[in-house]
């Protein structure tokens, strides 16, 4: 089976990408934490990596527009974060 990662360009851009990520910036992309857990800022400011909404924690009153709107709202986020 072919892998993605054997794919020269692949793997530059996957160098290049982490080469130019601060230590922090690389420990926020590898966790997880959960939504109410923390403020869009403080995900923002520690770089995290997901959201996940655990232990039936719901936004609104879980219908598909509560659900898009904090979807927006968290990708609007992770928009305003870049490597250096």
């Amino acid at each position: 089976m072919y892998s993605i990662l054997n794919n020269p360009s692949v793997k530059a851009k996957v160098n290049e990408l982490l080469s130019n990520m601060t230590l922090a910036q690389k420990i926020g992309q590898m966790t997880q934490a959960e939504r109410l857990s923390c403020t869009p800022t403080e995900a923002k400011n520690f770089h995290l990596g997901s959201l996940m909404c655990g232990a039936g924690s719901v936004p609104g009153n879980n219908r598909i527009q509560d659900w898009l709107k904090m979807a927006d709202n968290t990708n609007c986020i992770k928009l305003v974060v870049r490597v250096r």
